[in-house]
């Protein structure tokens, strides 16, 4: 795949190529099985992006604001991560706290504090054929 990067045209395959790796986090797949490592300290912020609500923290200045990707449309509704990657406008009524993410093939909802199953709900897709598209 490394000699695909940087090539114009090749989005497609390398993102086909990417999709049938499999999940695995960088400290187990390579951090673990590197012997020759070098580790220089550093003094910078960090956040650990495994799941949406950390994305909604990252983006956000103020807790009590939406953090929108898309068109919205809402009233009393705060602290939410709403995304919608297809362009469809998110409308929203009093709710608080949650993600929303829309794509063309699925809409996820959530409560923030719970952003984190997502690697469950994965991986009860993959259990089921009927949901290969969605992988």
């Amino acid at each position: 795949m490394a000699g695909l990067l940087g090539h114009k045209g090749k989005e497609r395959e390398i993102a086909a190529r990417f999709a049938r790796l499999p999940i695995q986090s960088i400290d187990y797949g390579i951090l673990e099985k590197e012997r020759r490592l070098l580790v220089l300290p550093a003094d910078f912020g960090w956040a650990d992006v495994g799941h949406w609500r950390a994305v909604k923290e990252i983006l956000s200045d103020d807790d009590r604001q939406n953090v929108v990707r898309g068109e919205h449309v809402g009233i009393e509704s705060s602290g939410n991560l709403l995304y919608s990657l297809s362009g469809k406008l998110i409308a929203t009524a009093g709710i608080r706290d949650l993600v929303v993410i829309e794509t063309e093939d699925a809409i996820l909802v959530c409560p923030k504090e719970r952003a984190q199953d997502v690697k469950r709900l994965v991986g009860e897709l993959q259990k089921d054929s009927r949901y290969e598209r969605f992988l």
